[in-house]
């Protein structure tokens, strides 16, 4: 993702009741566009301007826009010739999530965010006068898909039906439900709002460092700023430098000590993954101002090869040799738990999976009901559609291969309610840097609601069952925490899978980490851990999944992941850690 576009679209509803909002704006917008250009260069602003279907005849226009632009000239003409509309009680605002799509031109890999503006609820897809039929609720994940945050600022009081709307769109896109009952506030919270997506809350609330969270509708205020307390200031030190060739900012160990070529006449600030992958592909050297022709046996390229291989080291291949090593002889399959006892099996590819689990209890003492064997980051089933039992052949399960066992972690009682989950981590020795604690929450495989630092609580779907507690440090400030709580009891019994994942802030991986660890506890008793697990596993992944809350009946179990559930993604980037999820949880269904 490129680390200095950013895009923002204002829709402003300009119906009777929100026509005002813009007029607030009007005067103003020439002013926020000059400040935002100078601390944001690379920002662009879209406006979209709505009516409802009915005001085609009577106002000339049921949308409006002006596409992507930081020309100040151009968006404030634009806002000038727009007038107010008339509506009746709904608005278009499911025509203008599709024309976002269909209109806007958006930038490959730029920061994207759309702030909806409206009192009201949009037409559902059966209303006669949505001529396109469009469902607001699938316009949502679209833009979901497209990396689209949806910043929902609903105004006024709350009408039937508003409160659904505007927190679906927020939830769903991992962005922001606010209320604004006040427009001279208007100005204000579109800056916020700019500001806090590239980074510098600290422009408007004049704090170094925090998080500016809006509060929700049931919220009395309409702004709050919320710090993100810590005792290390992430700017004190760059993380790195950011590739010439992938645009990713990556730790200044990850380039090269020097250039491909001594003939080579330009910086190395190409990263090594890239430099090894251009020239094993194309044989030169990958700077776009240079064509210095390289071997396959060239010394450099050998030696930054070796460098990637010790910098990320593939911990299971390391155990799968190892237990060669120790079992020399013979077809076998080695089965291994992520606490790191392994086992050797005799391989026949004919073997049944259920077989293969009778097999696996034997060794490790695990009810074949509990086990999840995974090969190839895919989970084993035991039977096929027809009724038929998969084999090994069946899963191209090779000779002398590993597969993992899951079991769960713990078992949740009945009449435990209040548990906790403590992330904690060893902040790097230097590159200043966060380990972010996310929840994802779940109802079967639909997606409900998101709980990080950010998003710290939920009234709507969740209420207020799940809470985090943002960052706490310790050990003189050398250890990070981050705590969630869940009161099981308290949530909605369409809840069924809460997922616990860990990513980092800023490095591309978890490796600047020390020792990564989770616990989990019931709150009443925080010195006696029901659980615990590392994630040694994860060190070169950017984000692990680390444990899930799944219902079962009245219980919960606590399950554990392995090698599959490591993910690209991080809490900048939600989406690839949610689509891992839902393939999770579809293949448990299986």
């Amino acid at each position: 993702m490129s680390s200095d576009a950013y895009e923002i679209v204002f829709s402003f509803d300009t119906t009777g009741s929100m026509y005002h909002c813009l007029t607030e704006v009007r005067g103003r917008l020439r002013n926020m566009i000059q400040l935002l250009k100078s601390k944001i260069p690379g920002i662009r602003i879209a406006i979209f301007c709505h009516g409802d279907y009915c005001d085609q005849k009577k106002y000339g226009y049921v949308t409006r826009h002006v596409n992507f632009t930081n020309d100040a000239d151009k968006l404030c003409s634009f806002v000038d010739s727009v007038q107010g509309t008339g509506g009746h009680g709904k608005a278009v605002y499911e025509l203008v999530m599709r024309e976002v799509q269909e209109k806007i031109i958006w930038t490959d890999g730029s920061h994207r965010s759309l702030v909806l503006i409206g009192d009201t609820v949009p037409r559902e897809a059966y209303d006669g006068k949505n001529w396109r039929n469009l469902d607001w609720r699938q316009e949502t994940v679209q833009l979901r898909d497209m990396n689209v945050k949806i910043y929902a600022v609903q105004c006024g009081c709350c009408k039937m039906g508003t409160d659904e709307f505007f927190h679906y769109i927020s939830s769903q896109t991992f962005g922001y439900h606010m209320n604004l009952t006040d427009f001279s506030q208007v100005e204000k919270l579109l800056l916020s709002i700019c500001f806090r997506e590239a980074g510098l809350e600290h422009v408007v609330s004049g704090k170094p460092i925090q998080a500016i969270i809006v509060n929700t509708v049931s919220d009395k205020n309409s702004l709050t700023m919320l710090p993100k307390t810590t005792e290390l200031d992430l700017d004190l030190e760059p993380v790195g430098m950011v590739c010439a060739k992938c645009g990713e900012g990556k730790l200044s160990e990850e380039f090269p000590p020097t250039t491909i070529t001594d003939d080579c006449e330009h910086p190395a600030n190409i990263c090594l993954r890239c430099v090894v992958k251009h020239v094993r592909k194309h044989n030169e050297c990958p700077h776009e101002e240079c064509s210095q022709a390289v071997d396959d046996n060239n010394e450099k390229l050998l030696l930054f090869e070796a460098i990637l291989d010790e910098m990320f080291l593939d911990y299971n291949k390391v155990l799968e040799e190892n237990l060669r090593a120790a079992h020399p002889d013979g077809d076998v399959i080695y089965v291994s738990t992520l606490t790191g006892d392994s086992e050797v099996i005799p391989y026949n590819a004919s073997m049944t999976i259920s077989q293969l689990k009778e097999k696996v209890n034997g060794k490790f003492k695990i009810d074949p009901k509990d086990q999840t064997l995974l090969y190839n980051e895919k989970r084993l089933k035991v039977k096929k559609g027809s009724g038929q039992k998969y084999t090994l052949s069946d899963f191209s399960v090779a000779k002398n291969s590993t597969i993992y066992v899951l079991v769960p972690l713990f078992r949740v009682s009945e009449d435990l309610d209040h548990v906790v989950f403590d992330l904690s981590w060893g902040f790097p020795d230097t590159h200043p840097d966060f380990l972010d604690a996310s929840c994802f929450v779940f109802q079967q495989s639909e997606f409900t609601q998101l709980i990080d630092w950010n998003h710290p609580t939920d009234d709507f779907y969740l209420k207020g069952a799940i809470k985090h507690t943002q960052e706490i440090t310790t050990s003189g400030g050398s250890t990070g925490h981050q705590k969630i709580d869940v009161h099981l009891k308290h949530l909605p019994s369409s809840i069924t899978h809460i997922f616990f994942t860990l990513s980092s802030w800023k490095s591309p991986n978890l490796s600047a980490f020390s020792n990564p660890n989770l616990k989990f506890f019931d709150a009443r008793e925080i010195n006696r851990d029901l659980c615990e697990t590392m994630f040694t596993h994860a060190l070169n992944s950017p984000a692990v999944i680390m444990c899930s809350i799944v219902r079962d009946g009245k219980e919960w179990l606590i399950l554990e992941y392995g090698p599959e559930a490591l993910v690209d993604g991080n809490a900048k980037q939600y989406n690839p850690i949610r689509e891992k999820i839902e393939e999770l949880i579809k293949e448990s269904y299986d």
